[in-house]
């Protein structure tokens, strides 16, 4: 019936769905390859949004253990995206000028560990001894492998009359 509607032979009609068939084939490959990318790639975000978060987790845990050390300086975690990707679309016939629709970022990843050196309430402890720094700057301490710098200023006098950091070192 289709060969007579459209006035073609019965070989020409089976040519023509024969190539119908093969472009479906190929098009249904590619669903399925562009499907496994989004598959894997939705795995990618949630491993790496996984992996930033424990990582800040670990940062923000360091500063609630230290929270009580004198001197002691919050880390904040940084982080960007490793990936970025921009959707753009374009005509069905002219793909000259394609038009940028947004930019999505795909993969998130800690860049680094920032400390905040800003100036923290100064407390009376009532040890003549301990110290607080007001500006920038560290106390230079000097232990049995080199010199450490700190701002924790709760200091002793060690049994040779130094001053020192208890557990530490002499202060310089």
């Amino acid at each position: 019936e289709i060969a007579e509607v459209m006035k073609l032979s019965k070989p020409r009609i089976s040519q023509i769905h024969a190539n119908a068939i093969r472009k479906l084939r190929i098009y249904m490959e590619k669903i399925t390859q562009w499907r496994e990318y989004i598959m894997f790639q939705g795995f990618y975000n949630l491993a790496s949004g996984m992996i930033t978060q424990n990582r800040n987790l670990d940062v923000v845990s360091n500063n609630i253990t230290n929270s009580l050390t004198p001197g002691y300086k919050k880390d904040t975690m940084t982080s960007s995206t490793f990936q970025e990707e921009m959707i753009s679309r374009t005509g069905n016939l002219d793909k000259s000028s394609p038009q940028t629709l947004n930019n999505i970022a795909m993969i998130r990843t800690a860049t680094g560990v920032v400390t905040d050196y800003s100036q923290g309430q100064l407390e009376e402890t009532g040890n003549p001894l301990d110290m607080a720094l007001t500006s920038d700057g560290f106390f230079q301490i000097q232990t049995q492998n080199g010199y450490v710098y700190t701002r924790n200023g709760s200091f002793i006098i060690d049994d040779e009359g130094y001053l020192a950091l208890q557990s530490v070192g002499r202060v310089m």
